[in-house]
C-alpha cells in the first residue's frame, strides 16, 4: 500500500507540473500511449519515470492521461520481451478536476494482463499491452471494471526520479 502511494503521489505530481496546453494541437505526438477502453478508441500523449527503487532498477513507468483518466504502466527497460505487469505499480484512476482522484482501480490478477516490450533503446520504449483493471475506490458512476486492448505505448526516456 506504501508503494501505491509513492507511486501515486509521484504521478500526480508529474501530473501537475506538465499539465500545459500544446499550442499546436494538430500536430501528431510520436509518443503516445493508445488502446481499445471497453470498447471505445483511448489515446493520450506519454511520459515516462525510471523506477527509481534498487529493488527493480531496470523498470520505468510509463504513463499517460486522457481528460480525467489516468494510467501508469510499470515496464522492463532495455529488455524485449513478454511479462505480468506488477499489480501495485499498474494503476488507473480518474478525477475531477485532474486533482482530486474520484476513482481508483488495481490490476484484476484474474485475469490474462500482458505487457510486451517490442523495442527497447537507449532514448525510448516502444510496446504492447492488455490490462483489466477492477475498481477498489468509492462506488460512484465509474464503471466497476476497465479493460484495454489492443494497447500501445511508445514513450522518451526523459525524466529520471
Amino acid at each position: 500500500m506504501k508503494n501505491l502511494t509513492v507511486s501515486l503521489l509521484a504521478l500526480f505530481a508529474v501530473l501537475m507540473f506538465s499539465c500545459k496546453k500544446d499550442k499546436q494541437a494538430d500536430t501528431p505526438n510520436i509518443y503516445y500511449i493508445k488502446a481499445s477502453k471497453n470498447g471505445v478508441s483511448w489515446s493520450t500523449k506519454s511520459y515516462s519515470i525510471f523506477n527509481a527503487q534498487k529493488t527493480k532498477p531496470d523498470t520505468i513507468v510509463v504513463g499517460g492521461s486522457l481528460g480525467e483518466e489516468h494510467i501508469s504502466i510499470l515496464a522492463k527497460l532495455n529488455s524485449q520481451g513478454n511479462y505480468i505487469p506488477d499489480p501495485a505499480k499498474t494503476t488507473f484512476y480518474t478525477t475531477i478536476g485532474q486533482d482530486v482522484i474520484m476513482s481508483t482501480y488495481t490490476l484484476d490478477t484474474t485475469k490474462d494482463n500482458t505487457i510486451s516490450v517490442t523495442k527497447p533503446s537507449s532514448s525510448e520504449i516502444q510496446g504492447t499491452f492488455t490490462l483489466t483493471f477492477k475498481k477498489t475506490g468509492v462506488a460512484d458512476s465509474n464503471p466497476a471494471t476497465v479493460t484495454f486492448n489492443q494497447g500501445e505505448f511508445k514513450s522518451a526516456l526523459s525524466i529520471a526520479l
